[in-house]
């Protein structure tokens, strides 16, 4: 099972930090995101049918936008896409409540998160180092996919990262 943890795109400054919106490097930045996911997941998934996405974004506006613009590019090339708001996923929840959320949840084909930072620092360390003692930051519009067996702390290894 793979699932994806992206960072939105760059932001406007503003207030209330909920209300943020992309600005248009971060519009580019998701787009370009989306364009390379894309292509890794028509690699990856090339000899399988197509599989079920997910995408489930914190409620803040500059992730919402972030999502939208990824399972826009994805749906363009026939993937079938569903969003999800995901309240807890906002910048200073709890990652191991999270973790313990997802773990124990069951999914086929490929989920997408888009939050922000350092919740997603947190959760790929969780998930890959089984600990939140070195976050591994994100950038901007940057994602990583993490496969595992089984979703627990500690059980996913990286499988493939994207940074434009």
């Amino acid at each position: 099972m793979q699932l994806c943890i992206m960072r939105h795109g760059d932001a406007l400054a503003g207030t209330p930090d909920s209300q943020r919106v992309l600005s248009e490097s971060g519009l580019r930045e998701c787009r370009l995101a989306g364009e390379q996911l894309l292509q890794w997941i028509t690699g990856h998934y090339h000899s399988e049918p197509r599989v079920p996405i997910i995408i489930c974004a914190s409620p803040y506006q500059r992730a919402q936008q972030s999502a939208f613009l990824l399972g826009d590019v994805l749906a363009q090339a026939g993937w079938s896409v569903e969003h999800r708001t995901c309240a807890g996923c906002v910048p200073n929840a709890n990652p191991n409540l999270l973790v313990e959320q997802w773990c124990r949840e069951e999914w086929q084909g490929l989920r997408i998160l888009v939050s922000h930072m350092p919740l997603v620092s947190y959760l790929c360390a969780l998930w890959v180092e089984g600990n939140t003692h070195s976050p591994i930051p994100l950038q901007t519009s940057e994602w990583k996919v993490l496969d595992a067996d089984v979703w627990a702390s500690g059980c996913a290894t990286v499988l493939h990262h994207y940074y434009g």
